[in-house]
C-alpha cells in the first residue's frame, strides 16, 4: 500500500474516534450551538488537528507535518469572471511536506465544515488533485504564514483570540485517548 494510502486509513479511522469526542465543549463557542444544517465537524478544527497531527506523528515518525491556519477556497464563475470562493472561512488543518512539491499534500479530518458539501468528511491528497477539482487550501497569517512546523506556535497564536483553546485541546485529548484504548 503507497503512504498516500496508509495515511487515508489511518485518518479514516481517527476521524471516526473524533467524531464519536466531539461535543459543544471541543467546538469554538461561535459555532454553537450547532446550525442543523452543518457537519457535526462545524467549529471542530483547531482541536480535532492538534490531537490528530500528534497521532499521525507517532504512527508516520518520519514524514514531515505541520499544521496549517487559513482558508479553504472553491473556483468558480462569477459575474462572468473566474474567482476563488470561500467554502471555509477560517480553518485548521494539517500540511504534508514531501521531497517533490508535486507530492505535497493536505490532510484534513474536518474538511466536511465546507459550504456545499463540496468536500468529504475527511481529505488526503495531494495540492494537485485538490485543485483538479477547483479546491485550493490556502495557508496565510500569523506570523509564519499560516503553517506551524511545531504544534505549540499554532496554540499560542490562536490564544490571543480564543483564550479556551488549550482547554478545548485537551478535553478532545483526553475523550479521543480513552476511545482508542
Amino acid at each position: 500500500m503507497s503512504k498516500t494510502g496508509e495515511l487515508a486509513n489511518a485518518v479514516g479511522y481517527y476521524r471516526g474516534l473524533l467524531e464519536a469526542a466531539w461535543a459543544d465543549d471541543t467546538a469554538h463557542a461561535e459555532y454553537r450551538p450547532l446550525p442543523e444544517t452543518m457537519p457535526v465537524s462545524y467549529g471542530q478544527c483547531v482541536p480535532s488537528s492538534c490531537v490528530l497531527i500528534r497521532e499521525l506523528r507517532q504512527d508516520f515518525p518520519y514524514e514531515p507535518f505541520a499544521l496549517c491556519g487559513g482558508r479553504v477556497l472553491k473556483a468558480s464563475i462569477v459575474a462572468g469572471k473566474a474567482a476563488l470562493i470561500p467554502i471555509i472561512k477560517s480553518h485548521v488543518w494539517i500540511g504534508w511536506q514531501r521531497p517533490r512539491l508535486i507530492e505535497a499534500g493536505v490532510i484534513d479530518a474536518t474538511s466536511d465544515q465546507a459550504e456545499n458539501g463540496v468536500l468529504p468528511p475527511y481529505v488526503v491528497a495531494t495540492h494537485d488533485q485538490l485543485n483538479n477539482r477547483g479546491v485550493a487550501y490556502h495557508a496565510c497569517g500569523g506570523e509564519h504564514g499560516g503553517v506551524y512546523p511545531e504544534t505549540e506556535g499554532l496554540i499560542g497564536h490562536l490564544s490571543q483570540q480564543e483564550p479556551n483553546v488549550r482547554e478545548r485541546i485537551a478535553i478532545l485529548q483526553t475523550r479521543f485517548d480513552r476511545l482508542k484504548r
